[in-house]
């Protein structure tokens, strides 16, 4: 028999055995772990969009890295209650998710790593993210963590793209993102349609919104065909650009961040 994975991935920590993850400790000291969600994400793209991002952006750090950096397995599904309205969403708690995430990188570090990388791809897990990274920080005094998203490293240029207001949630921005990793999870039919009819659900009925006030609605009450923005208007291009310019941003920002972890006093 021959085997399926011809090439496997040498960064993937779940395609390692045992012996190749302890070795992986000293040649990668950084570990990517990757966070995503099982929600709905509109009528135009499939449920495990942001754990396609997760895990697609995360394995593009860890090729630009190479042989720095190991990804774990994504961390889904994730808190997404507000979207529960939508069939096939699956949530857990904050205080779950949290201890989730804790407990993984608990495990990395009884292993060996103490350079800690989470790449978040779900806009409801950033709080939950920020309760385990501090927690860590506390209890694992010699372990270097931190967290991003994915469209927060690009605001700048994804504000640039956006046509209409509030691009977020399986926007045009979202989605650009996905035909750039995984266009088979983009329904280009019904983003056809929609830019033939030239018509999108209402948004955000009954919100003025005013920035810096966070006002937490179940998702259906936000939009009625759960998505955001113009989702009609991405492209795979404009994914391009978003992705590798964070890829570029994040990776400055990982290479100072692995030397420095080296650098640091046992």
């Amino acid at each position: 028999m021959t085997d399926t994975i011809d090439t496997p991935e040498q960064f993937l920590l779940a395609q390692m055995t045992w012996p190749e993850a302890k070795a992986a400790v000293t040649r990668s000291p950084l570990a990517i772990v990757p966070t995503g969600a099982c929600e709905q994400h509109g009528a135009h793209m499939s449920l495990d969009t942001d754990t396609v991002r997760a895990e697609g952006f995360s394995r593009r750090l860890a090729e630009e890295l190479a042989p720095l950096a190991v990804v774990t397995p994504c961390l889904t599904p994730g808190v997404s209650s507000h979207h529960m309205a939508f069939a096939g969403t699956l949530a857990v708690s904050p205080l779950t998710f949290q201890q989730m995430l804790y407990e993984v990188v608990e495990s990395l570090y009884a292993h060996g790593w103490r350079s800690v990388f989470i790449v978040n791809g779900h806009g409801g897990n950033m709080s939950a993210c920020g309760v385990a990274a501090s927690r860590l920080q506390a209890d694992f005094p010699d372990l270097k963590i931190a967290w991003t998203g994915i469209t927060s490293l690009v605001s700048d240029v994804a504000l640039e793209h956006t046509v209409g207001p509030k691009a977020a949630h399986s926007s045009e921005i979202e989605t650009s993102q996905t035909l750039y990793f995984a266009p088979s999870r983009v329904r280009s039919a019904v983003l056809d349609e929609a830019r033939e009819s030239g018509t999108t659900p209402e948004r955000y009925p009954g919100v003025a919104g005013v920035s810096g006030i966070k006002a937490p609605r179940p998702f259906h009450k936000v939009s009625p065909d759960g998505a955001t923005g113009t989702p009609s208007a991405a492209t795979a291009e404009l994914g391009e650009k978003l992705i590798e310019t964070a890829v570029t941003r994040a990776t400055a920002f990982l290479e100072s961040f692995i030397a420095d972890s080296a650098a640091a006093p046992a």
